[in-house]
Parts: structure tokens; C-alpha cells; sequence
């Protein structure tokens, strides 16, 4: 079984992200390396009922190591030292950390935390106390003093008790401490369209990856339709005007018109293999998001005040009817269709002296369809994995009714022409825009020498992406 196929019947109808541990760990490691910097982990907090207040920090950053034990998927962190000192306060309350007192350092082999939930349904990780680990060992600083001079009411018999009651409260609560500040949550974030909070995980592809799934997408800080112009890859071919009759008796024009789009696909996007993160989407998710985001209409309206003469519209697109979707695994394509009414009114005459005289009043009616666009992976110029909307060659007519059509044709064919190219190609750049989506976007990644690669899959039922390192 493929690892699409296992997540299809894993996962059905829901929205997924999954990680590869090795993946998991490459991304908390990079975290923990750049978080240590200026190698803080806890600033300080004061000791009640002393002046002295406690601070802790990274002495040694922790290899971090992800494995899996049965459905459970743990995090390791291998080699921590914690520092801790022991500080006159400031007047806050907390740690001077210029008059450090005291101090030892406690050394962990290892850290294990198991990947859970908290009460807000986000993914954190918890001291998998369970699972026997090498015990920890403290260190005490014989640099320091102790801090039995500033504070006569403290004997040092009274001093040595507190501080073996004080390493011993940090051997058993620094693991929670070290693990709640790794934000294994915010690993997804490359990931543009995320399952809704909250979400189920599991563990997935013979225990290797980690996956967190709902019955919702939602799309995330999607900033693509902000740098793609679809409008301008949009032609409008008119045809011959064809005159005739409304049931009414009015006397009509209608001018056909093929909208073609013509967007390039770029990059290249191989096929699922070992992803080191994926994203999957079921074909009912992509229904629904696709119905979320094509909606609305857009609008347009000229005045032309050309003396003596003027014309003016005023015109409207929007969706007519529901949103289809078709998948084809063979094509490995995801195609989207939808039709669109158009509306409004026009008007011509001749203006003397600020007074409008209008000698032809009509109706304007129309339709684009069927509008359909097949989505195609690509790699755009910022090296993020889009969808990419390629619309097919369209039909599109625009009517006008009028009892004042004859011989006035001259001025309906220029009004059809305007109301043609600016309606069509809203209406079309619409739904391009609102079609193409950012799915992954690696700017976050901490990149290796090799750089990563993007795959895909595309089933009948669903849809699989991915995101690979490369190996050198």
C-alpha cells in the first residue's frame, strides 16, 4: 500500500498535515539552536519568602532525536544542561543577575516528550515519564558563594536543606519546562492550507510520520492573489453580431466571444516518494474550499461623454449556480467548473447643453460558461508550491434588448465591445485568482546544502503534496 492510499483510508474525508521524524527533528533542532542564542530558557522568577530569586538557562543546547514506539511518536532531547544561579532580587522581585550567589548545573542525558494535545487542541509535547531514561546528575558551582549573608534569618544548615529540596524541584520540573518552550505546533506553519483547531494526530507510513487531521481545512495567511495578476493573461475574441427578436418583440444583439487564459506553468513537481512533509486533501474539502473562495460578482460601468454623443453601462457578473469538481488520477489533474450570468442596462443619446436626450435605452443579459479551470501544481518565481488555475478556452454572449436598436447598431456594437472585454475578463480573473492557492511555502525552512523538492499525487478521491530534502 502507497502512503496516499494509507492516508486515504486513514484519513478519509478530513484535511491532513504530516511530518517525517526525521524532518521533526532537523526543524526542533534548528529551533533550539537559534532559540539558545542568547542561550535563555527561563529569565527568573522570584523565591517566595527569601530575597533571592532563581534563573535557568541552556549551558549545553540538546541534540534533539524523534522516534516512534508504537502509536506513540516521542521526541528526544539528548545531552541538555541546564544552568541554574541562585540571585539577589531587584526591587520586582526577580533575579539580579549581576549578583549571582549560588549556583549548579544539572546535567540530562536524555529528555523524552511524547507529542500530545493540550486543552486548546494544538499539539505540544509532555514528559513521557513512563519510559525509563538515564537519571540526571547535578553539579554544584564551587565558584559561588552562599547567599547566607544577606539574609541573617537564613542558617546555612536552613540553606543546604532549601537547596537540595530546590535541585530536586528542578530535576523533576525542568523536563516540562524545556518541553512546553518547544513550539512543535509552529512546524506546520510552511503548510498554507491546516487542518481547523481542534485536531486529531496519529502516526502514520510504518510509524514515520506524524499526522494531525480534521474534518475542516482553513487557509492560512495566503497572500497569492495579492502578487498574481490574472487579468492580464485574459483575451477576449469577439464574433460576428447576430441580430434577432426577444419573446417581447424587441429587437436584439447578441455577440458570441471565446475567453482564453494563458498562464504559464512553471517548475517542476515530481511524483510522492518518502515526502519529508505532506498535505492532504480530500475531494469533498476542495469542493468546499473551492465554494468558499469563487463567490460574489464583479461589477462595471463606463460614461462616455464624447459631445454631442455619450453612451454609458453599467453591467454585473456573478456565479450562476454551484461549483463542480472533478479529479482525474490518470491525468493526475484536479479540474473546477462554474457558469456566470451577466446583467445590467446601457444607455445612448445626445447631450446639448448639459441636457441628456437618450435615444437608445436597453437591457443588457448575458452569460461565461461554462467556465471551467484545470489546477495544475507549480512552483512559482519565490520557490513556493502553488496551484495553478489554467482555464480552458471559454464561450461567452452578451445580449442587448432594445425597442431603439435599429439603426442605432453602431453605437450597440461599440457599447457590446466595451462591456465584452471588461466584463469577460473580470468575471474570468475572478475566478483565476480566487482558483490559484499557495500550498506550501518552505521560506521558514532552515535549508540545507541540497535544498528541497516538491511532489504530488492526485487520486480520484483525494489529493496528496509534498515537500522533500534533498539528500547529497
Amino acid at each position: 500500500m502507497s502512503l496516499h492510499q494509507e492516508i486515504e483510508s486513514v484519513i478519509g474525508e478530513r484535511a491532513a498535515i504530516g511530518i517525517h521524524r526525521d524532518m521533526l527533528a532537523h526543524l526542533l533542532d534548528s529551533f533550539l539552536q537559534a532559540y539558545n542564542q542568547d542561550s535563555v530558557l527561563v529569565r527568573a522568577w522570584p523565591i517566595p519568602g527569601r530575597r533571592l530569586a532563581m534563573s535557568m538557562r541552556l549551558a549545553r543546547t540538546p541534540q534533539v532525536e524523534a522516534r516512534n514506539v508504537g502509536r506513540r511518536m516521542l521526541v528526544a532531547l539528548k545531552g541538555t544542561i541546564l544552568s541554574v544561579r541562585l540571585c539577589g532580587n531587584d526591587p520586582n522581585g526577580l533575579a539580579d543577575e549581576g549578583y549571582v550567589l549560588d549556583g549548579f548545573d544539572v546535567s540530562f542525558p536524555e529528555v523524552l516528550g511524547e507529542v500530545g494535545s493540550d486543552t486548546n487542541g494544538r499539539l505540544v509535547l509532555s514528559h513521557a515519564r513512563d519510559i525509563q531514561v538515564q537519571d540526571p546528575a547535578v553539579v554544584d558551582d564551587p565558584t559561588q558563594r552562599e547567599p547566607t549573608h544577606i539574609d541573617d534569618k537564613f542558617p546555612k544548615h536552613d540553606y543546604e536543606h532549601f537547596k537540595f529540596g530546590l535541585q530536586s524541584s528542578v530535576v523533576s520540573g525542568a523536563p516540562d519546562v524545556l518541553l512546553k518552550a518547544v513550539p512543535i505546533d509552529a512546524l506546520f506553519a510552511i503548510v498554507r492550507l491546516r487542518p481547523a483547531v481542534p485536531y486529531e494526530y496519529s502516526v502514520v507510513g510504518h510509524g514515520d510520520y506524524l499526522m494531525i487531521s480534521s474534518p475542516r481545512p482553513h487557509l492560512v495567511e495566503d497572500e497569492t492573489r495579492d502578487c498574481f495578476h490574472a487579468g492580464k493573461d485574459i483575451t477576449v475574441t469577439p464574433g460576428p453580431p447576430q441580430r434577432g427578436t426577444d419573446q417581447d418583440g424587441h429587437a436584439t444583439m447578441e455577440v458570441p466571444a471565446i475567453v482564453v487564459h494563458r498562464h504559464p506553468v512553471t517548475g517542476l513537481v515530481g511524483a510522492i516518494s518518502a515526502p519529508s512533509m505532506f498535505l492532504y486533501v480530500h475531494n469533498d474539502l476542495r469542493l468546499a474550499l473551492s465554494r468558499e473562495r469563487i463567490g460574489g460578482a464583479v461589477s462595471t460601468h463606463h460614461d462616455e461623454p464624447a459631445t454631442p454623443f455619450y453612451w454609458q453601462y453599467n453591467v454585473t457578473a456573478a456565479l450562476d449556480g454551484d461549483v463542480r469538481i472533478e479529479t482525474n488520477a490518470s491525468a493526475q489533474s484536479v479540474r473546477v467548473s462554474t457558469k456566470w450570468a451577466i446583467f445590467g442596462a446601457a444607455g445612448a443619446g445626445i447631450e446639448i447643453e448639459c441636457v441628456r436626450y437618450e435615444v437608445l435605452g436597453a437591457t443588457v443579459d448575458g452569460r461565461i460558461g461554462d467556465l471551467s479551470a484545470t489546477l495544475a501544481l507549480s512552483v512559482d518565481q519565490d520557490a513556493r508550491l502553488v496551484m495553478e488555475p489554467q482555464i480552458a478556452a471559454s464561450d461567452a454572449a452578451i445580449r442587448l434588448s432594445s425597442t431603439d436598436l435599429f439603426p442605432l447598431d453602431v453605437v450597440a456594437t461599440r457599447i457590446f465591445r466595451s462591456i465584452q472585454d471588461k466584463i469577460v475578463k473580470k468575471a474570468t480573473a475572478k475566478f483565476a485568482e480566487d482558483l490559484r492557492m499557495t500550498l506550501i511555502d518552505p521560506a521558514g525552512l532552515p535549508l540545507t546544502r541540497h535544498g528541497y523538492e516538491f511532489q504530488g499525487s492526485i487520486s480520484d478521491r483525494s489529493e496528496l503534496y509534498g515537500i522533500k530534502e534533498r539528500k547529497g
